[in-house]
This record gives C-alpha cells, structure tokens and sequence, in this order.
C-alpha cells in the first residue's frame, strides 16, 4: 500500500496523503456501505495530537515563492527545509536510498523530484541545482527515469545501427565523457568502473533488443531512435546525438582500420592481449634504450683514444721534422718570389 501511494502521489503531483484522500474519495464513491463500515476503524487510529494543520507551520519559510493557501505548495517548502538540514548535516544534498527509517519521507522527497525533474517549475529547478542537487542519485547510479535515461537510449541506438562501433564510442555518442566513465562505483572493486556497468548494460539490451515482446516507453524511445538513424533524413545524426555528431566520422574510420586488421571491438580479452603486448614492447625497448647510449659513448671514446695515440706516435717519430719542413718551404717560396708590380722607369715621374 505504502509503494502504491508513493507512486500515486508521484502521478499526481502531491503528497501521499493527497494521493490518499482522492483514492478514499473514490472508494466511498464506489462502495459507499463498505466504506462507512471502516469508519469505526478509522477513529480508533486517528491520531489525537500532532494532527496536520490546514495552515503552514510556525517559522515555515516559502522559498519558491508559491502560495501557501495550497497544501502541495507548503509541503514542498517543508521537504526541502529538511534537504537544507540533511545538507548542512552530511555536506551534500544527495539523500542515498538506505538513510534509515526517520529520513523516509525525504528519501520519497527526493525520488519524486528525481522522477518529475521535467515538470518542476524553474524556481524549484534553481533551488535543487543551487545546493549541488545531483538529478542522477549516488555514485552515478541513476534512478529510473521514464522512457529511459537518454543517454543510454542514444548509446543503444548507435550500437543496434553500427555494430562495428565500440561500446565506449557509443557511449561518447550518446554523451558520456572519460572521467564519469573511468568512475569506480564500489572501492573494493576497483575494476568495476561506470563503463564496465554500461558495458555490461549495453550488451544485455542489444542482445534482447529485437526478441523483446512487453515494450516499455524506454523501449519505444530507442526504437524511435534506431529508425531515424536508418532513415534517409541528411541530418538524422544531428537530431539523435546533437553535438556529438561530429565524432561520428572519426569513430567509422578506426571502426574500417579495426575491420581491415581483422580487429573485432567487442572482444575485451583481445583488446587486454594487444594492450600487455604494446606494454610489453614498450618495456623492451625502455630496457634496451640505456644499451644502445653506452654502446655509442664507447664507440667515440675509442675514436678519441685512436686519434690521441695516432697523434703521439707521430711526435715520437720525428718531434723535429714538421719545423723543419716548414722552413725549407718558406725559403723556397722566398727564391722564387718576384714583385707583380710595373717597372717604373725615373723619366716616367
């Protein structure tokens, strides 16, 4: 009963015990004697204090600047004074699923603001987004969201259309960056990042995709997607992945060289083989590196040796010979020096 009501309320727009009084009202309308039969048992539970005032309550505070005159209106003020009070509490305004029995009615709070973020008014938007409000819950573990996350939905379409693609690459696609992907969910295993999640997630999906029979909104939403990316509309990739279209070109040229080299971008285990053999190679030739240097710096320090002792082996020969030789070529080019000027004869001046 309590779940019915939470998402009664969640459909209405109110609170529970809204949700509530209308289905009351509607089962006296239904089956008036047997309503009437419950009443005895209705004041037996009754509560004799602490009963809900029709008026707000002392030091209520109005900060969306709704009327108070509406029930609905007082009760969204009070949840989010007690988000205000969590935050100051915790730090963060994020509310986590298990935050014991006496934050229910907030836990409820938040999943209702999370599931109708598209039918709040801006000022309540500003408000959650203002205290570091975070619309996809703790540690990236998104809440159900009606006709699916869009995100995913788009990463799917671009899988079921290109197969040839990579997971991650359908994830940038549909809006993904690295550092939410490279994200680990659990500390005690590091390994399972938001893409191992997805990863997983994606395979599933497209796997059942065409077999499915109950087809959901979220189903609906991707099939949708999947027949305007197979469509003839010029700008069906701008209407499906928005901004990210421009990386489509890039992501089908490494999906034609993964092809050519025989590569299949679905087989993780080959992907981690190829990843221990580039770092294996890399390693050989860090190694290999300091080798090659100290081989070349004793190559030039025998060249050296050899000129200095070729130069010693000379002046041992003869120290006297280069000076000597020097001397008897300059006296020759002495003898044989004639002046390259006129003769000028004394009558001439």
């Amino acid at each position: 009963l309590d779940r019915f009501l939470e998402g009664w309320a969640g459909y209405i727009g109110g609170t529970e015990k809204e949700a509530a009084r209308m289905v009351c009202h509607a089962l006296a309308r239904a089956y008036p004697e047997e309503y009437l039969g419950e009443v005895a048992t209705a004041n037996k539970y009754k509560p004799t204090d602490g009963f809900e005032s029709e008026e707000p309550p002392p030091g209520y505070v109005c900060y969306d600047g709704s009327s108070p005159e509406v029930k609905a209106n007082v009760q969204w003020n009070l949840m989010y004074a007690e988000l205000l009070k969590w935050k100051e509490e915790h730090g963060h305004p994020n509310v986590p699923a298990k935050s014991g029995e006496k934050k229910s009615e907030l836990v409820k709070f938040v999943h209702r603001m999370r599931a109708k973020k598209d039918g709040l008014s801006e000022t309540r938007l500003r408000l959650l987004n203002d205290i570091g409000f975070k619309w996809h819950g703790e540690f990236g573990k998104k809440l159900p969201v009606p006709g699916g996350d869009p995100r995913v939905n788009r990463m799917v379409a671009a899988k079921i259309v290109f197969p040839e693609l990579s997971s991650r690459e359908c994830m940038y696609l549909g809006g993904y960056e690295d550092e939410e992907l490279d994200t680990v969910k659990n500390q005690k295993f590091t390994w399972r990042t938001i893409y191992v999640v997805l990863k997983d997630q994606l395979r599933e999906i497209v796997g059942k995709f065409d077999s499915r029979v109950n087809k959901n909104k979220a189903h609906l939403n991707r099939e949708a997607l999947v027949g305007t990316l197979r469509s003839d509309d010029p700008d069906r990739l701008t209407k499906v992945f928005g901004e990210r279209a421009g990386l489509f070109e890039g992501f089908m040229e490494k999906a034609a060289e993964r092809k050519r080299n025989g590569i299949n971008p679905d087989d993780h285990r080959a992907s981690r083989r190829r990843k221990a053999d580039r770092n294996e190679k890399e390693e050989c030739e860090r190694e290999n590196a300091p080798e090659e240097h100290d081989m070349a710096i004793d190559k030039d320090e025998e060249k050296e040796t050899s000129d200095m002792e070729a130069h010693n082996e000379y002046e041992q020969d003869d120290p006297d010979q280069e000076a000597h030789d020097v001397d008897e070529r300059h006296q020759q080019h002495l003898d044989n020096w004639q002046p390259d000027y006129p003769q000028y004869q004394y009558d001439d001046l």
